[in-house]
């Protein structure tokens, strides 16, 4: 009976991570389509979040039976409770991820210079990189790895925050440019949230596997 109860865990547990993958595809696809000026990949990015959406309901039913038929205890009542927030987690990044690509989409159209996309292309490669590694810890189960991500996104931070100030200011330079500009910004703040729901993530990682609530810890951290 055990046995059986382990595989039902796993089968989540899988399910959870091609979710996983799939949302991070739908990341990579959506930036493409921007530093690439590739609209068809935008329209493959849509077409993949259907699919994200559905795993995400089925994910949630399974835990919510496993919790309802099971009664699970320790480890395994920690696991099934991280599962549930990691994919909240995953459908938020996923609903970025489907902004950034139609507002790429729309700046494809427009025929927008690459050189106007400040520090865009270096966002979106690490915020890709910290979501890879978030994914590799919840695939191996490694708590240890996720505590070393808790800082990751500071960079992507700052990035963005240059970003802004520099796309506000082409904005109140060049007025036909406003709109090309607001856009921009828009992306650059989607690809902040994504890399932030990347570290909620692995906060999840860590409370599954260590046992441990980190998140009010580390907000304390970071505001000295």
């Amino acid at each position: 009976m055990k046995r059986f109860f382990h595989d039902e865990l796993q089968e989540l547990h899988n399910a959870l991570v091609l979710m996983g993958e799939k949302s991070l595809e739908s990341v990579r696809l959506a930036a493409g389509c921007l530093v690439q000026k590739d609209p068809a990949l935008a329209a493959k990015a849509r077409a993949l979040m259907a699919e994200i959406r559905q795993l995400a309901t089925r994910i949630d039913a399974q835990c919510l039976r496993y919790l309802s038929l099971r009664a699970p205890v320790a480890t395994d009542l920690r696991m099934l409770c991280a599962m549930l927030k990691l994919v909240q987690d995953l459908e938020r990044l996923t609903e970025e991820a489907e902004d950034i690509a139609a507002h790429a989409r729309r700046l494809v159209a427009s025929n927008l210079s690459l050189n106007k996309l400040g520090n865009l292309p270096q966002i979106a490669f690490l915020v890709q990189s910290l979501l890879r590694e978030t994914l590799d810890t919840l695939i191996q189960s490694d708590g240890e790895k996720a505590l070393g991500l808790l800082r990751r996104n500071e960079e992507i931070v700052q990035l963005d925050r240059l970003n802004q100030e520099r796309f506000s200011q082409m904005i109140q330079m060049q007025g036909m440019e406003a709109a090309r500009m607001m856009d921009l910004a828009f992306i650059s703040r989607c690809f902040e949230r994504i890399g932030r729901q990347a570290v909620h993530m692995a906060e999840k990682v860590i409370f599954a596997t260590r046992g441990e609530d980190v998140r009010q810890s580390f907000q304390i951290q970071v505001q000295r």
